[in-house]
């Protein structure tokens, strides 16, 4: 566990008291700010790791991108088969009720 020191500012301020119960309420609550910094190795570690998702990001994109490219042509396939389908009926309502 680090010393701490309290700045000269804040304990006159405070107090010895409040100093001291300020000091101690740190210590139990395991505090340590030194700890919680992130390490230049820390950062490097959150770069490389979101190069890593942009990298999957753009795979994804690119497989849905073919996906889509499929489905349209799949789609126009079943517009141009729903037309063919439509017209069929449509020439078989006509010859019943026109051509007796």
């Amino acid at each position: 566990m680090s010393v701490l020191t309290i700045p000269k500012a804040l304990s006159d301020k405070l107090g010895d008291e409040a100093t001291n119960a300020f000091i101690k309420f740190i210590n139990e609550a395991g505090i340590d700010t030194r700890r919680e910094l992130a390490t230049k190795e820390d950062i490097s570690k959150v770069k490389e790791e979101i190069t890593r998702l942009k990298e999957e990001v753009l795979k994804v994109e690119s497989r849905l991108s073919e996906r889509i490219v499929k489905l349209d042509g799949e789609f126009t396939l079943v517009k141009w088969m729903i037309g063919v389908v439509l017209a069929g009926i449509v020439s078989l309502i006509m010859k019943a009720f026109f051509m007796h």
